[in-house]
């Protein structure tokens, strides 16, 4: 009789515990969420459910071209998800939602407060400019950071960048449906054309900024997103941001640029094609154009003078490694069941 308020607290014990684990899977921790909208658990848990699909696939497919890349993987299966995320209107905890005049910043925990306080400074406040130079309204100092203006209906107006309050890097303006009408290039408040950077980016001997180089690379390739949202910051310690350009209808033509972590400085930049070569339901070398279109950016940013090797190299079946005048170009090929994969790795000399 003894035992039976110990036995009883056991049980007890035991129901709760099953009720946690419940609890945990009917409530999943909502790690994104929607700007102004409750989102029910139902919901988030469909989402989640795709957008983990995604970052499996991202994962399979990088480990199936380059067996044992497991960092890299894993870095491209979380932009995966991300990416899959943004696409159905959530954001990140901890990020900016662009859709609000305010900026308030939801800080989860110690990580989300570092990975904001990391980030380039964001404001939609009109500057208050005093001797040609920029201020936050009742700052002292100038601003340093990326302004922002948004239409009454939420869609963006214009992104610059200020540098210690002058405007330093691309502009660009929108119209009111969200079609692109402006952009250039200002340097220390002066505008310089696309092709006096180009000429300053090859006097220099290498890559921009990874900014920058994010911002040539969506202009050059016509990605459709964002290089805000294609650009993933690092989710593990020595990994850097990566910017991300996924083509092709069938999404097999892409392109990365990863940072040098916290050093808005390019690491590398990989172009691949996942190139099939059997009829699997996907099309026989599907997105082929798109791949070649990218190959001729890729050639002209980054080898110019040597078109006809890297070309030749790219759609051949041997590796090889190229060097232009500024950078070295790793072609990788891979032979597969049903896939070539084709890749080439650009790094500076």
């Amino acid at each position: 009789m003894k035992k039976m308020p110990l036995l009883i607290a056991i049980a007890l014990i035991f129901f709760i515990f099953l009720g946690l684990i419940k609890c945990e899977s009917e409530y999943p921790t909502q790690n994104y969420y929607k700007p102004n909208k409750d989102v029910t658990n139902e919901e988030y848990k469909n989402v989640l459910d795709v957008c983990k699909r995604a970052h499996d696939i991202a994962i399979d497919s990088e480990l199936y071209i380059n067996p044992g890349n497991y960092s890299y993987a894993g870095h491209l299966g979380e932009y995966a998800e991300d990416k899959c995320f943004r696409e159905k209107g959530f954001i990140k905890k901890g990020e900016i939602a662009n859709t609000t005049a305010s900026i308030d910043v939801v800080k989860e925990d110690n990580v989300a407060s570092e990975n904001i306080e990391s980030k380039e400074r964001v404001t939609t406040e009109d500057p208050v400019v005093r001797n040609d130079i920029f201020y936050l309204p009742n700052e002292d100092k100038p601003f340093t950071g990326r302004y922002e203006t948004y239409y009454p209906n939420g869609n963006k107006k214009g992104v610059a960048h200020i540098k210690n309050g002058k405007f330093d890097g691309l502009m660009t303006l929108w119209d009111e449906n969200g079609q692109k009408s402006y952009e250039k290039i200002i340097k220390n408040g002066v505008e310089i054309s696309v092709n006096e950077r180009q000429k300053m980016k090859k006097s220099a001997g290498g890559f921009d900024s990874f900014r920058s180089e994010a911002e040539t690379t969506k202009r050059e390739l016509q990605c459709p997103n964002s290089v805000d949202s294609d650009t993933t910051p690092a989710f593990f310690d020595g990994a850097g941001a990566l910017y991300g350009c996924i083509q092709g209808k069938m999404e097999t033509v892409k392109w990365f640029i990863t940072e040098i972590p916290k050093s808005n400085q390019v690491k590398n930049v990989k172009f691949l094609w996942n190139d099939w070569f059997k009829e699997m339901g996907f099309g026989i070398h599907s997105d082929k154009e798109e791949a070649e279109k990218a190959l001729k950016v890729l050639i002209k940013l980054y080898a110019p003078e040597k078109s006809n090797e890297v070309h030749n190299a790219f759609f051949g079946s041997s590796s090889k490694t190229i060097a232009s005048d500024k950078f070295i170009l790793e072609y990788t090929y891979d032979r597969g069941p049903t896939i070539d994969g084709r890749m080439i790795v650009v790094t500076e000399k």
